[in-house]
């Protein structure tokens, strides 16, 4: 059962592959405890691997200026070095706001496209270095934790 309102207290998730073995784990601070729920990925012995920052772009005018025009993330190492930026697709409304999709395009920091989530699959362009390649495979559980799920 989901609960009706947004939870943001600490959660931690293990992903297993289907031979039963770990993979890696992520977690979600709780707001309480820590600044920032962003989302906190590790290997499956624990090592921290990086961070998941929400990195919103608002609005900015009038009495809706902080209205969430489009979700964008930063995937950063354990140091806090960014990787990779990830960004909604947004769809631009004719006389409406724009509107959301579940499709997300992933940047490197050079603006050249590495990976693409289309809502259910995950389709990475080429072998990623480590950490990278298990921030982009950990974030779409992420996203959904960063939303308080």
């Amino acid at each position: 059962m989901f609960a009706v309102e947004r939870d943001y207290s600490r959660t931690a998730l293990q992903a297993i592959s289907p031979e039963g073995e770990p993979l890696f784990i992520i977690e979600r601070p709780d707001r309480e405890v820590e600044e920032s729920v962003a989302p906190i990925v590790y290997m499956a012995n624990g090592k921290r691997v990086g961070r998941i920052h929400s990195d919103p772009l608002l609005d900015g005018r009038g009495i809706d200026r902080w209205r969430v025009m489009q979700d964008r993330w930063q995937l950063c190492d354990a140091d806090g070095s960014l990787h990779c930026s990830a960004e909604q697709r947004v769809h631009p409304g004719l006389f409406k706001a724009p509107s959301e999709s579940k499709k997300v395009d992933y940047a490197n920091p050079a603006g050249m496209r590495i990976a693409h989530f289309n809502g259910r699959w995950l389709d990475v362009e080429f072998p990623l270095p480590d950490p990278l390649q298990l921030l982009v495979i950990a974030s779409p559980i992420a996203f959904d934790l960063l939303d308080g799920a």
